[in-house]
C-alpha cells in the first residue's frame, strides 16, 4: 500500500471514529431519565418496644425488601411510630436514603419521606392542621428536591381513617364514619389553603387519603382546586379486590406536560412476598409511579 493510500485509510478510520463519537455523545445527551415516586402505609411501624403491632427482625427485613424491590427515588411513608422505627428499616436497605420525618408531634402515626441521596434538599416544611382535634394531628410534610436542574415538590399526607375499634358497637359505625369524614374534609381544606397561600400548586401530593375516588370526595376537590389528576383513582385495593384504592398520587398537569412517559403500579406484597407474615406487614400496598423525562 502506498503512503497516500495508507494516509487515506487512516483519515477515513479517524473520520468514522469521530462520527461514532458524535452519535454516541448525542445519544448520551438525549438519553431518557426517570424518577420513580411512591407511597406506602406500613401500618403501625413500631420500633419493637410496646408496639401496637408487635414487630420483629423478620418484619423489618420483609418491609425493607419491599422498598428495595420497588426502588423508589422518593417514597412517602405513613404510620411510622417514631424515628427509631424508620432507622431500623434504613439500616437494612442497601440503597442509601436521606429522610424527612414528622418529629414535632407526639402522634405515633407519623408521616415521613425517603429520598435518594443524589437529590439536593432545597426546602422542607411541616404543614400543621390547626382546626383538627389534637388526637388526629398528623402534620403533612412538604419537600422540595432538585436533581440535574430538575426541581420536584412533594407533599406527604395521612388523613383520618374511618376505623372502628372492636370494642365499639356496630350502632356507632355511621357516627364514626360521619365524624371521620368531617375531619378529613377539614384536613383537606387546610392543605388546599396552604398550597394556594404558599404557591405550591406544582407539588405532587402522595399518601393515605382514606377515601376512594368518587364524585364529591376530597380527592375530587383537589382536582377542582388545582390543575391536577388523581392518577390512582381507578386502581383496586390489594387488601380486597372489591375495594378501590384509598392511597393516592395526585399529579399536577405541570408534570404531565413535562414528562414523556408514565407507569403506575400497585405492588401487592401479599401475593408476591415469599414471607409467611406478608399480611402482617401492612393492610396497604406500595403504590408507585415512574416519570420519564
Amino acid at each position: 500500500m502506498t503512503r497516500k493510500k495508507q494516509f487515506q485509510s487512516i483519515s477515513l478510520t479517524f473520520l468514522l471514529f469521530l462520527c461514532w463519537l458524535f452519535i454516541a455523545n448525542q445519544k448520551l445527551l438525549t438519553q431518557e431519565k426517570q424518577i420513580r415516586i411512591g407511597t406506602f402505609n406500613i401500618e403501625w411501624l413500631g420500633d419493637g418496644n410496646a408496639d401496637i403491632i408487635q414487630r420483629n427482625e423478620n418484619d423489618y427485613l420483609a418491609i425493607a425488601k419491599i422498598i428495595e424491590t420497588i426502588d423508589c427515588d422518593v417514597l412517602a411513608l405513613q404510620e411510622i411510630e417514631n424515628e427509631d422505627a424508620l432507622k431500623k428499616i434504613l439500616q437494612i436497605l442497601k440503597k442509601k436514603y436521606r429522610y424527612f420525618i414528622d418529629s414535632t408531634s407526639s402522634n405515633n402515626l407519623k408521616v415521613a419521606i425517603l429520598y435518594d441521596k443524589t437529590f439536593e434538599n432545597i426546602d422542607e416544611q411541616f404543614i400543621h392542621f390547626s382546626t383538627v382535634a389534637m388526637t388526629y394531628k398528623r402534620p403533612a410534610l412538604y419537600l422540595k428536591l432538585k436533581k440535574e436542574k430538575q426541581e420536584f415538590e412533594f407533599i406527604s399526607i395521612h388523613f383520618k381513617s374511618s376505623h372502628r375499634k372492636k370494642s365499639e358497637q356496630k350502632s356507632q359505625r355511621n357516627e364514626i364514619v360521619s365524624s371521620s369524614q368531617e375531619i378529613r374534609e377539614k384536613q383537606a381544606e387546610e392543605l388546599i389553603s396552604w398550597i394556594k397561600n404558599n404557591q405550591k400548586k406544582h407539588s405532587i401530593v402522595m399518601g393515605d387519603f382514606n377515601e376512594e375516588y368518587k364524585k364529591g370526595t376530597i380527592l375530587k376537590r383537589f382536582e377542582q382546586s388545582f390543575q391536577s389528576t388523581v392518577i390512582s383513582k381507578d386502581l383496586i385495593s390489594c387488601a380486597n379486590n372489591k375495594w378501590k384504592m384509598i392511597d393516592h398520587i395526585i399529579l399536577p398537569e405541570h408534570f404531565r406536560k413535562r414528562f414523556k412517559a408514565e407507569r403506575l403500579q400497585n405492588y401487592n406484597h401479599r401475593v408476591l412476598s415469599t414471607t409467611n407474615n406478608a399480611p402482617k406487614i401492612s393492610d396497604h400496598c406500595l403504590l408507585h409511579y415512574t416519570l420519564t423525562y
